[in-house]
């Protein structure tokens, strides 16, 4: 009973997450449908000093729903992708200087100033997070996420 008690607040907060707010967050977001987790992260792309940065904090959490709160605070457009790989973020250029996107989840696109969640369910293992958009992982934009 209390299996299904829990399959059913899931499915309701599922639901939930479907209706109205950010268009970029109601679009990317997954609804979690294993248990544990339950982490938030905050992804910064983009600040006043770095076009460039991606900061995660923390740069890991358990197995589970992960929320990836991000922002950009950059000039540009930026983009979050999350990457199941065990190659590391910084391994992952192509001979044009993009990433490869093989393994790749999903991703949430952030015109700048904007903010929006990325809600996933996350196996254990190593994750790429990087911005794709053309020049921006050469620059520098990806950072490795471990979920445990």
């Amino acid at each position: 009973m209390t299996v299904a008690a829990a399959m059913l607040v899931s499915l309701v907060l599922a639901l939930a997450a479907c209706g109205g707010g950010d268009e970029n967050a109601s679009e990317a977001t997954v609804a979690a449908e294993g248990g544990g987790g339950g982490a938030t992260v905050t992804a910064e792309l983009g600040t006043a000093d770095d076009e460039y940065a991606l900061v995660l904090t923390p740069a890991e959490a358990p197995a589970g729903s992960v929320t990836f709160a991000t922002t950009n605070g950059g000039a540009l457009e930026h983009e979050l992708i999350v990457i199941a790989t065990d190659k590391g973020a910084a391994n992952l250029g192509t001979d044009s200087g993009a990433a490869d996107e093989a393994g790749v989840i999903d991703e949430l696109e952030l015109e700048p100033g904007a903010s929006g969640d990325l809600t996933l369910d996350l196996a254990t293992g190593p994750y790429a997070i990087i911005c794709n958009i053309e020049d921006h992982y050469a620059q520098g934009m990806y950072a490795d996420f471990t979920v445990k």
